[in-house]
């Protein structure tokens, strides 16, 4: 999850702290959960403090999404700065337990190559956050259109509490089994979003000449800076910058997020609701929230310390 430190924002970062001192009372708490005597107090204790803080994992999750969901990455930016980075955490930890299971526990060497592919127990979070990342070109569409939005979360709750928990109400689920239903129930959003990618039919030139005409005022705009090779992309709907740079070579060509957090969501997502306008600095524009008078200053740069710091943005940040 990335935010630069011109735009942190307070609820999340205590949120971060709050799901890591969670994160380190689960794994002590669940240490002796599965070998001590589920009748004595010690279990109950274990159970106790367990169950207080199982939401950490979600928490982290739900924070990732925010900002991914709502961020304007290309698959290509995902796998080179954020999949890179957690697949050498991977290897580089990875090894390190194999190698101590091998060097010290005196496990065979196949037993320790299978080790380093599978990753210590408690790195299942990094295949699952790898997995996340790399959908999230699918799921964005998903999440900033509000009708596909609630629909998701609708069949989330069907296919992954109601009917999970109708079933153990009604003891028709084994744990195997009860675990199974979720792994497959997890999967069918996928599957049928992609079965309807393959059937979905073209939609006919003159629907989406109706749709262009509906559109007035420009969704998007591009503002030009004192280098030629830079441009400033605004969303003028949520207030989301970017740059774009173009080059005569593939591997300088690519788009940067400025802010990933919209400061405008839903019904008050307008397009043409914000604008920049450039300053004497060549650096710096400023943002305007053409509805409500909020004001940002958005920096630029070619050596990573480009933000967006509030000038008069109310309450809402």
């Amino acid at each position: 999850m990335e935010q630069t430190g011109s735009q942190r924002v307070a609820c999340y970062d205590v949120l971060r702290v709050a799901a890591t001192f969670a994160v380190v009372a689960l794994h002590l708490s669940a240490q002796h959960w599965a070998d001590t005597d589920i009748y004595s107090t010690a279990w109950q204790a274990f159970n106790l403090y367990d169950s207080l803080v199982r939401w950490t994992v979600p928490v982290f999750v739900m924070i990732s999404g925010v900002f991914f969901l709502a961020g304007t990455q290309s698959l290509r930016q995902i796998l080179r700065k954020n999949v890179l980075r957690i697949v050498t955490a991977f290897v580089f930890w990875s090894a390190l337990y194999a190698a101590y299971a091998y060097f010290f526990n005196k496990c065979a060497l196949s037993t320790a190559v299978t080790l380093f592919f599978s990753g210590h127990y408690h790195m299942w979070f990094l295949f699952m956050i790898v997995g996340l990342y790399l959908i999230v070109p699918l799921l964005r569409p998903i999440a900033q259109n509000e009708t596909l939005l609630r629909y998701f979360l609708l069949l989330a709750l069907v296919f992954n509490f109601l009917l999970p928990q109708l079933g153990a109400l009604l003891s028709l689920f084994s744990w195997q089994l009860y675990s199974s239903y979720l792994s497959l129930s997890g999967m069918l959003y996928y599957h049928f979003m992609l079965g309807f990618a393959a059937c979905a039919q073209t939609p006919s030139v003159s629907s989406k000449t109706e749709k262009q005409t509906e559109v007035l005022v420009p969704g998007y705009k591009l503002f030009p800076t004192t280098n030629m090779w830079i441009f400033l992309k605004l969303d003028t709907s949520k207030g989301l910058v970017s740059m774009v740079q173009y080059s005569m070579e593939d591997k300088n060509r690519l788009e940067i997020p400025i802010n990933y957090i919209p400061f405008a969501s839903g019904a008050d997502a307008i397009p043409g609701r914000f604008n920049l306008y450039a300053t004497q600095n060549m650096w710096t524009f400023i943002l305007l929230d053409e509805v409500d008078g909020r004001t940002w200053q958005v920096q630029w740069s070619t050596d990573g310390k480009e933000g967006i710091v509030p000038i008069n943005a109310g309450s809402s940040l």
